[in-house]
């Protein structure tokens, strides 16, 4: 592959991988919060 092809592909890559982070721990706690706000509705 020639250099030309990728211009700056550590900083992509680190930027990728930041969003695909932050996107994963956003839902995962957007998904915790559902849950207990689910078991908090339900009765006993």
């Amino acid at each position: 592959m020639n250099n030309r092809v990728q211009i700056y592909p550590l900083a992509i890559f680190v930027f990728t991988g930041a969003v695909y982070y932050l996107l994963c721990c956003g839902l995962s706690l957007l998904a915790s919060r559902r849950f207990r706000w689910h078991k908090r509705l339900k009765p006993a």
